[in-house]
């Protein structure tokens, strides 16, 4: 197993749009109008398959729940794409 994946147990767990809608309630059309407006992020594409790392639904779901406005949420999902790549060259 990879170091990052010990050191953050849970962090790379990936969901399918079912899992976020069971989580956040938001419907399939709700949610990539939010993608576009950059309030929600983008999918890490499996094949055909689309899916999201799990803790950033959480984090995402925890700066709704704490009134955050939509250029705050606009910024989080920005700080969101960069982990990745920045996880994806430590993994390199």
């Amino acid at each position: 197993m990879h170091a990052f994946a010990l050191a953050h147990p849970g962090h790379l767990a990936l969901l399918d749009f079912a899992a976020i809608r069971e989580r956040s309630g938001i419907s399939h059309a709700e949610w990539y109008r939010h993608m576009a407006r950059g309030t929600a992020p983008r999918p890490v594409k499996i094949g055909t398959a689309s899916r999201w790392p799990a803790h950033e639904i959480d984090a995402l779901i925890a700066a709704r729940i704490a009134g955050k406005t939509d250029a705050e949420l606009v910024e989080l999902v920005k700080a969101m794409h960069a982990a990745r790549t920045a996880s994806s060259e430590v993994a390199a």
